[in-house]
């Protein structure tokens, strides 16, 4: 079963089979929780509506991927409603990075945009680096924000984050989700370091501004995890 979401103006439109279904709601975003067989759609309400369940039995084909259950593990997405665009428009836009950078994407980014998309992390998230440095957090972890938009000039779009660090980023970097505040995570199109994961660390000096997360994008997303913030020794004394 494959299934669609469109925001319109006050509706938010499920296409499954070709069949719609309406909700009559205040504009929302969809947010899918990827989990096993039986799919739940919620629409999240804002102005202090309640979400409520769209659709109790939506099952969507093609996400067995391991990537994408990993995507389940950590909490599940919400989709960014506002990156638009047909199938064509997502395969031009894909040829588009490719002429820029003078590289091909890996395949294993451009499968996990196809079904994953743009999106935020409905809990907060991190990824445990393989370099070490002192703007990581406990655990030589980074903060993963929200996953571009990789069509028209969003402000969370590779084109419009492209255009902001132009002077910062280093060539042959592709911008594909947010660190911490003004921090950016990448992966290299470059021959010498091809699909290497980078946080790009906006403060620090431009010699010392890349930080390895991981050698390819699937080991970044498959080192993802729910940030658990640790006790320290003064907590657990207080505990007991």
């Amino acid at each position: 079963m494959y299934t669609e979401k469109i925001a319109f103006g006050n509706m938010l439109i499920l296409f499954v089979y070709g069949s719609v279904s309406k909700l009559l709601a205040p504009p929302a975003t969809a947010s899918v929780p990827l989990v096993g067989l039986c799919k739940v759609i919620r629409v999240h309400y804002k102005h202090g509506y309640h979400k409520r369940d769209a659709c109790s039995s939506c099952v969507v084909k093609n996400m067995k991927n391991k990537v994408i259950k990993k995507l389940e593990s950590v909490g599940g997405i919400e989709k960014n409603l506002s990156c638009s665009g047909d199938m064509q428009q997502r395969d031009d836009s894909f040829k588009k990075i490719e002429i820029i950078f003078n590289s091909h994407l890996p395949q294993s980014y451009k499968d996990f945009y196809i079904k994953a998309g743009a999106f935020s992390f409905l809990e907060l998230v991190c990824a445990k680096c393989i370099d070490t440095n002192q703007v990581m957090i406990k655990g030589n972890k980074v903060t993963v924000g929200d996953f571009y938009c990789i069509i028209g000039n969003d402000k969370l779009s590779i084109n419009q984050i492209l255009s902001t660090f132009k002077e910062q980023l280093p060539i042959g970097l592709l911008p594909i989700c947010d660190g911490e505040l003004g921090d950016i995570i990448c992966m290299s199109l470059r021959k010498v370091d091809y699909e290497c994961i980078y946080y790009f660390h906006h403060e620090s000096p431009p010699d010392n501004s890349l930080f390895l997360i991981a050698k390819s994008f699937e080991s970044f997303v498959m080192s993802l995890e729910i940030y658990k913030e640790e006790s320290s020794d003064d907590d657990l004394v207080k505990k007991k």
